[in-house]
């Protein structure tokens, strides 16, 4: 039996659109705006951090839930799901709140356990999937050394816990670095303690690997979890992907992804960290820092209305000879996303039934109109990998329309390029292409200022930046031109 049979079978899609909004500990003073972005984008789910050392000073001091409290129930209200984040030590017992040792992992896992409880508890009819701490197969958030044993150990601690706190609670399990099938297998030996099996799985291209990878995982008999994913892009950045392509690998993530049956996908992450721009790190985001929408965020936000409530149906190709056509069954009727990873333009005849169809970019532009005979039609493939949908009218495309919530802006001033240290921590080696898209916008000016706190986030970053909102009228919705250009410099406050 061939591997497209045993892992692409019909079934329905679910919500699958998820995304790491991080809004409690990176950018709680702009909530209302990012909880806002959040809707807008069509995410049915956001990934948020509560951290032990944030939320107070000691293992017996009081906590201090007003913050977090405030962004919860913003998020809640909202009608958007939350998936808790509970990470990195709670004990004080050492300098290091990474450090487990393995002669202590018992003690400092009860100490966990009680924080697991507390906020699971305090949480409780508000929050009720939980994720056990962050890629303990890293050295940087498990000393000092990764240990699968002593990480099944602190999860049946935490997921005890959490059940106590209230027995419908959902536990995830911490997602790995990549796909680390022998971390996950050894945890999975150990203890049965979770409800979901979670991967970070990053990667230079989409497709690599992934059905095999879903297809291990699903040995595990749970619910398959991406909890992230992401491409960095930026400008000034020399390592990261350039914009247009952050959008059709993340259309390409998720389009796949939804036919292998994966049940949740949240992209890494929202809006972009405060990093200087050479910084990868920095430039994971839908949204950049100053809230402009990324060719991802709208491609995100197509791709999510067009499935909400749909059902894969098929494929016409799974890889064979490096293209890819998955069929849809949606509220809009069928849909076909397609692309090629092969090294020239290509062409994929589809079963169609609809008389007509239009195929459109991954932003849901028309491209052109299809020939429909006898029940097929073919899509042309772009050479350069960019994905493609087919619908039977351009009518029945969904749309973001930009404004105060959306807008778009030119591209930040390049800085000197990434140090060669830099390059060898970023996850994504590739280079921008010369000439990419340029969208140009009449919109509202930003003031920036800066923030009287500090915010933490999963790594150190500079002090940040508090966003504030003109006090002046709004300009009227604006009117998108989009023109192939090569990016120019044009700076910003």
């Amino acid at each position: 039996m061939s591997l497209q049979r045993t892992v692409l079978r019909p079934h329905r899609v679910g919500d699958i659109f998820g995304v790491g909004a991080f809004v409690t500990q990176r950018s709680w003073n702009i909530a209302d705006l990012m909880v806002s972005r959040a809707n807008l984008l069509g995410a049915h789910w956001v990934r948020e951090e509560l951290t032990a050392t944030r939320l107070h000073s000691g293992p017996n001091a009081p906590y201090h839930w007003a913050t977090f409290d405030r962004v919860v129930n913003l998020e809640r209200r909202s009608g958007i799901q939350i998936l808790g984040l509970l990470d990195y030590s709670n004990t004080w017992r050492f300098g290091d709140h990474g450090t487990m040792p393995h002669a202590a992992v018992r003690l400092l896992s009860a100490d966990f356990a009680r924080y697991a409880y507390a906020v699971a508890r305090h949480f409780r009819g508000r929050i009720r999937y939980w994720q056990v701490w962050n890629e303990p197969d890293r050295l940087v958030y498990w000393h000092p050394a990764p240990s699968p044993g002593d990480y099944a150990t602190l999860l049946s601690a935490a997921y005890r816990a959490i059940k106590r706190a209230d027995r419908r609670n959902v536990v995830v399990m911490a997602g790995t670095s990549g796909v680390d099938l022998p971390f996950v297998r050894a945890v999975a030996a150990r203890t049965r303690a979770f409800d979901v099996v979670s991967v970070h799985p990053y990667r230079n291209e989409p497709e690599s690997d992934l059905l095999q990878q879903v297809a291990s995982l699903r040995r595990l008999h749970r619910p398959i979890w991406f909890t992230e994913i992401g491409w960095a892009a930026g400008y000034g950045c020399e390592v990261c992907t350039s914009e247009d392509q952050q959008a059709s690998y993340l259309l390409r993530f998720y389009a796949l992804s939804a036919a292998a049956g994966v049940q949740r996908i949240f992209w890494y992450d929202l809006r972009d960290d405060a990093h200087v721009a050479s910084d990868p790190e920095g430039h994971f985001g839908l949204l950049r820092y100053d809230l402009s929408g990324k060719p991802a965020f709208a491609a995100y936000g197509f791709l999510a209305r067009l499935l909400a409530g749909a059902r894969f149906t098929g494929a016409e190709s799974a890889g064979q000879d490096g293209d890819y056509a998955l069929r849809f069954s949606t509220s809009r009727g069928p849909a076909v996303v397609a692309w090629t990873t092969g090294y020239g333009a290509s062409g994929v005849g589809v079963g169609w039934s609809a008389g007509s169809a239009v195929e459109l970019d991954s932003m849901g532009n028309v491209i052109s109109s299809v020939d429909v005979r006898d029940g097929w039609a073919v899509i042309n493939l772009p050479a350069d990998g960019s994905p493609v949908y087919m619908l039977s009218s351009p009518s029945l495309a969904p749309r973001i329309p930009p404004g105060p919530l959306l807008h778009f802006a030119p591209p930040a001033t390049p800085v000197p390029r990434v140090t060669r240290s830099a390059a060898r921590r970023v996850r994504i080696i590739r280079r921008p292409p010369v000439g990419r898209r340029k969208v140009v916008v009449n919109h509202a000016a930003w003031a920036i200022r800066p923030s009287p706190v500090k915010h933490s986030s999963k790594r150190p970053v500079p002090r940040r930046r508090e966003l504030v909102l003109p006090t002046s009228t709004p300009s009227p919705t604006p009117t998108i031109t989009e023109v192939m250009a090569t990016p120019q410099p044009t700076g910003q406050p």
